[in-house]
């Protein structure tokens, strides 16, 4: 069962599918395989399966994809190196989740402030996704559309609304013209209080 993160996700994994068939479909051709059946031969996988991997249209297993890349001529310390290359440029992101104990002293804080109906509504991934955004502007101002783009969503969704609402409300994010909501150049800031939520992780 998806979670609702990887839900958000969908549009972005159905471009990175079709980034990664034309890799492989370059890595194929490289070797001289100018149709996708003696490839197929080669690795004995059906022509329809190879052709959707490479069209983009089908989900691969990490098993299969090793399989592909190393039948594209990649050896297995190539492919390593490209996986603790993704790992070692992955900094945008601060760690999470958040540790249970954590989770309920944010919950606890939501609770005084906004009510016991609104801090029970929050689950596991509003309160990380919370923690996130207030990572992310920490000590910078950020757009609207630029915190969007860090959670890798193409559109604001009721999920993401809905976590940076309880935010301002709680007084963790700030506006840079809060007399003015729809501003132009409208930006988002972690406030001190937010700070303190940030430093929770590192007590």
């Amino acid at each position: 069962m998806e979670s609702e993160y990887e839900k958000n996700l969908a549009d972005s994994f159905k471009k990175f599918l079709k980034a990664l068939g034309d890799i492989l479909r370059l890595g194929r051709t490289n070797l001289g395989f100018k149709t996708i059946e003696p490839f197929a031969n080669l690795v004995d996988i059906n022509i329809s399966t190879i052709g959707k991997y490479e069209r983009g249209d089908e989900n691969i297993t990490i098993k299969r994809l090793y399989t592909l890349l190393r039948a594209c001529g990649k050896s297995h310390e190539e492919i390593v190196k490209m996986f603790e290359t993704l790992i070692s440029n992955s900094t945008s992101m601060p760690a999470t989740p958040l540790s249970e104990q954590h989770e309920q002293q944010l919950r606890l804080q939501v609770k005084a402030k906004l009510g016991a109906k609104v801090a029970n509504a929050l689950k596991s991934d509003h309160i990380n996704r919370i923690y996130l955004m207030l990572a992310y502007c920490d000590d910078k101002k950020i757009r609207k559309t630029d915190l969007r783009k860090f959670f890798d969503l193409d559109s604001y969704t009721k999920h993401f609304n809905h976590c940076l609402k309880i935010a301002d409300d709680m007084d963790w994010i700030n506006m840079t013209y809060p007399e003015k909501p729809n501003a132009k150049n409208q930006s988002y800031y972690t406030t001190e209080s937010g700070k303190e939520v940030l430093r929770l992780k590192q007590e």
